[in-house]
């Protein structure tokens, strides 16, 4: 629970600031990273704080509610220009970053209890990428998003392929969240 990205110390963030990269925000929104010491990431953050949410159902451990708040704050501050997520921030040196389906859905996945007008936009996106998503994986974890908020995608008109057991892994977790059992989130 206390690992975060290293852009949570103090001294990154006041770098970033006299940089002009840090959009004005020194707050304690801090994600989780791939590996310890590097940068927080949206993958790494989503998936950790859907496994503190399974940890939560067990224990109220010390810190966890807060710790999820604070990593879906993370999350909400990295929202891309264009609605979704891409892997880590939303804007580098000044040029507004394009989102991914993957971390879209990832992200949408690890704030399904959040209610916001800011998941408004998010939303909309992760729906458009649906109809072009040109990868089993993505549109695996978008139909996990969405349905997590209550919103079933069906997916594009042509099958997606699964090119490995990853892809047929996710794809089964996916439907069977379209049938109602999202187990990532029971």
């Amino acid at each position: 629970m206390g690992q975060t990205g290293r852009e949570a110390s103090l001294a990154y963030k006041l770098r970033n600031e006299l940089l002009g990269e840090g959009g004005g925000v020194i707050g304690k929104h801090e994600g989780w990273p791939f590996f310890p010491g590097a940068a927080a990431w949206v993958t790494p953050s989503a998936i950790s704080i859907l496994a503190l949410e399974k940890a939560r159902r067990y224990q109220m451990a010390g810190g966890i509610p807060q710790r999820i708040e604070i990593g879906q704050q993370f999350l909400m501050d990295r929202i891309c220009q264009d609605g979704g997520w891409n892997y880590g921030r939303a804007n580098v040196l000044g040029v507004d970053a394009d989102s991914y389906p993957e971390t879209t859905g990832q992200a949408l996945l690890a704030l399904h209890g959040l209610s916001s007008a800011k998941l408004e936009k998010p939303l909309a996106a992760a729906q458009a990428q649906v109809g072009r998503c040109q990868s089993a994986e993505g549109l695996s974890w978008l139909q996990l998003g969405l349905q997590a908020h209550g919103i079933t995608a069906a997916g594009p008109a042509h099958v997606l392929p699964h090119r490995h057991v990853a892809d047929t892994s996710l794809g089964i977790l996916a439907r069977a969240a379209l049938r109602g059992r999202n187990l990532f989130l029971e």
